[in-house]
């Protein structure tokens, strides 16, 4: 969605005609296309800003509503495993 409202024109035209097609459909050229365009168009970095959000936002409520848990970091741990950076 962040990559469909920060592309305008022919690029726009041509994310919106690659999402269009079945994953079975979609080629390589395709796949690398959009992933290319998301590193232009901020969307990789915009999804790794709300992952690092709803992180916090995950730990605050879990210690909240589970205060004093026993193994909390284990469950800490593992939010924050969740919402990892990962490398396109």
């Amino acid at each position: 969605i962040h990559l469909i409202k920060n592309t305008k024109g022919n690029e726009h035209a041509r994310v919106l005609e690659v999402m269009d097609k079945p994953r079975s459909s979609k080629s390589a050229a395709d796949v690398e296309l959009i992933i290319d365009l998301m590193k232009k168009r901020g969307s990789v970095a915009f999804a790794e800003e709300m992952a690092d959000r709803y992180a916090t936002e995950a730990k605050s409520a879990f210690n909240k509503h589970f205060p004093g848990l026993r193994n909390a970091d284990a469950f800490e741990a593992a939010i924050e495993f969740f919402a990892k950076k990962r490398t396109v």
